[in-house]
């Protein structure tokens, strides 16, 4: 159950700080040397990226992996408005 909370709040967290940074879906990919398809099916829940994927994302966002699985509510309200 903690497992699936912290797969969720990382997923919702993305979403919300790729929006904040007005990063494109492809950008990412490339970011992370992968597909916009992968990163899409991050998105939508169709697949569980492993730890080191979830890393990859956090940093080419500027951001750690501890605060991607933050609650989404206190990840929007703190991390993202002390972050450029």
């Amino acid at each position: 159950m903690q497992q699936v909370a912290a797969t969720d709040n990382f997923r919702d967290n993305l979403k919300t700080a790729l929006e904040a940074r007005k990063m494109p879906k492809a950008e990412l990919a490339r970011k992370i040397s992968s597909s916009s398809a992968y990163v899409f099916r991050v998105l939508s829940g169709e697949i569980d990226p492993g730890l080191d994927r979830c890393e990859d994302m956090a940093n080419a966002l500027g951001l750690e992996i501890r605060d991607m699985l933050l609650d989404p509510r206190i990840f929007s309200r703190s991390i993202l408005t002390t972050v450029p």
